[in-house]
C-alpha cells in the first residue's frame, strides 16, 4: 500500500546519500595518509569526534546536516561507521525529517547503508500537516536500487493512525511501501 509520507522517506534517503558523497570526497577530509600504515586494512584514514557536516543553500540556510559522536572512515575498505548518527534533512526547519540510530555503516563499494540499533525517524507536525514517527531496530538501504528495507518490527505513528508490522520494503522510485507480515493498523474515528 501507499503511505502519504513517502516524500519524507525520499528526503531521508537523500540524507543517507549525502553521507555517501561526503565520505567519498577526499579533498573535503584532507590529504591521503602516505605513511606505511596506509596499506593495512585496519588503518583508519579519517576520524572525527563530535562532528557535524552541513550542506548549505546559496543564502546560507542549512538544507542537510549529518552529525554524530564519532565518524571513522577506512579508505582501503571503502567503509565508514558513524556512532550515534543524527541525520536532518530539509530547508524548512518545520518540515525537516530527522533520523537517529545507535550506529550507521556505509559501504561505498556496494552502495549499501545500514542503520543499526534503536532506529527512529521522525518529522514534527506543523500547522496540522505532516508528521510521523517511525521506530525499528535496523534499516538497510540499497543506494543503487533505491530500496529501504528491514526484517525487524516496524512501528509508524502519523496523525491519521498507527501501523505495526514485521518487515518493511520501500521502493522509492515506485513510491511503494510494503509491509511483510503481522500488519496491524489503527485509525481514530473522526
Amino acid at each position: 500500500g501507499k503511505l502519504p509520507h513517502m516524500k519524507a522517506w525520499v528526503i531521508l534517503i537523500a540524507a543517507l546519500c549525502l553521507i555517501l558523497v561526503i565520505t567519498q570526497m577526499e579533498d573535503y577530509f584532507g590529504q591521503q595518509y602516505s605513511g606505511g600504515l596506509a596499506s593495512e586494512k585496519d588503518h583508519v584514514d579519517y576520524y572525527f569526534v563530535n562532528f557535524a557536516l552541513m550542506e548549505t543553500q546559496a543564502d546560507g540556510t542549512i538544507s542537510q546536516q549529518v552529525s554524530g559522536q564519532h565518524l571513522t572512515h577506512w579508505k582501503l575498505q571503502q567503509q565508514s561507521t558513524i556512532i550515534a548518527p543524527v541525520i536532518s534533512d530539509g530547508v524548512d526547519p518545520q518540515q525537516r525529517v530527522h533520523m537517529l540510530a545507535d550506529t550507521a555503516h556505509m559501504n561505498q563499494q556496494t552502495q549499501q547503508a545500514k542503520l543499526l540499533g534503536n532506529v527512529h525517524s521522525y518529522q514534527a507536525t506543523h500547522a496540522g500537516k505532516g508528521g510521523f514517527d517511525l521506530y525499528t531496530d535496523h534499516l538497510d538501504y540499497d543506494l543503487k536500487n533505491r530500496v529501504a528495507s528491514t526484517d525487524a518490527k516496524v512501528d509508524i505513528t502519523t496523525p491519521s493512525g498507527t501501523i505495526q508490522a514485521v518487515g518493511m520494503n520501500a521502493k522509492l522510485d515506485e513510491d511503494l511501501l510494503r509491509f511483510n507480515a503481522n500488519v496491524h493498523s489503527t485509525y481514530p474515528v473522526k
